[in-house]
């Protein structure tokens, strides 16, 4: 198998058959570490020509993983109803305005929380 690295070690990329420039060939793995390697290769390094998992690594990357998924789903699921004009916003009680600011704040903090709020149940 050959490998490519970045400048701290991780794995970037690799070829199972073939070349990639400016690669390193690695000893092949069995079966089991194999499907381990392709399902986490970047938290991998590459270290005295043997490549060692870094668990931390592994999981610095899930989270970034899942405050992308964050992201995404704020803009999915938020945005489009705290964008709404002011037509829509005039027609709001007090509690209701106060209701919305609360969980559009919990939106904005939910790449800190990881706890996806729950949309008041009068917003249609």
């Amino acid at each position: 198998m050959k490998i490519r690295t970045n400048e701290q070690g991780y794995v970037t990329d690799y070829a199972l058959i073939g070349d990639i420039s400016d690669s390193v060939e690695v000893s092949d793995f069995t079966d089991e570490e194999l499907d381990a390697f392709t399902e986490h290769y970047q938290a991998y390094r590459l270290t005295d020509n043997t490549l060692i998992f870094d668990e931390e690594q592994d999981n610095e990357i899930r989270d970034k993983a899942a405050i992308n998924n964050l992201r995404r789903q704020r803009e999915h699921e938020c945005f489009p109803i705290i964008n709404r004009g002011e037509l829509w916003y005039k027609k709001l009680t007090s509690e209701q305005t106060a209701e919305l600011d609360t969980w559009y704040q919990a939106w904005l903090d939910v790449t800190e929380t990881k706890e996806v709020p729950v949309q008041p149940e009068w917003i249609s």
